[in-house]
């Protein structure tokens, strides 16, 4: 069993979705029952930032223990870099999809359908880049890095464009 099949991250999204059918509904409630996702409820708030450097950090730690126990060549971290870039270039995106509103007194988010389809064309870019790759299962194992860069790239552009508007006063992230 090589690292990659060890990390509890492998095919989580889908695991949870062939446990039995679920609905878009119905997954969004699961998500808003969970620590992170249910502290937020749509909320952006500029102080709450820590969601997106704890996936980047665990993520950075499984790429750590599964750098010495593969051969990783230089093509793999060129198709690594460009996944990053174009995952990057996702969020921004992603976060002009986003709807910023106030209400009671709160800064709320409310991602669209097309919010959704851009994560989905960001992951499946990420894993895809699995084929390019002379060690494939490196894809796998940077997912949670993938993951915890990206949201914070979205947060930062929401939060730039929340400043931009008048939402939000001064640099605070």
């Amino acid at each position: 069993m090589t690292m990659v099949d060890q990390t509890p991250t492998r095919n989580t999204i889908l695991d949870y979705l062939a446990l039995h059918p679920r609905s878009g509904c119905a997954v969004r409630h699961a998500a808003a029952r969970t620590p992170f996702w249910g502290l937020s409820a749509g909320q952006l708030c500029p102080q709450r930032s820590l969601l997106g450097w704890i996936v980047l950090a665990y993520g950075v730690f499984q790429v750590s223990r599964f750098a010495p126990s593969g051969s990783v060549t230089s093509w793999d971290i060129v198709v690594l870099l460009g996944s990053a870039l174009l995952g990057c270039a996702l969020a921004t995106l992603r976060a002009f999809t986003v709807r910023l509103g106030r209400k009671d007194g709160q800064l709320m988010q409310q991602g669209t359908v097309i919010t959704a389809a851009l994560w989905i064309v960001g992951l499946g870019q990420h894993l895809l880049s699995e084929l390019l790759m002379p060690t494939p299962a490196l894809a796998q194992a940077t997912l949670l890095a993938y993951f915890g860069l990206v949201i914070l790239v979205q947060r930062g552009v929401l939060l730039g464009r929340a400043r931009a508007a008048g939402h939000l006063q001064g640099r605070r992230a």
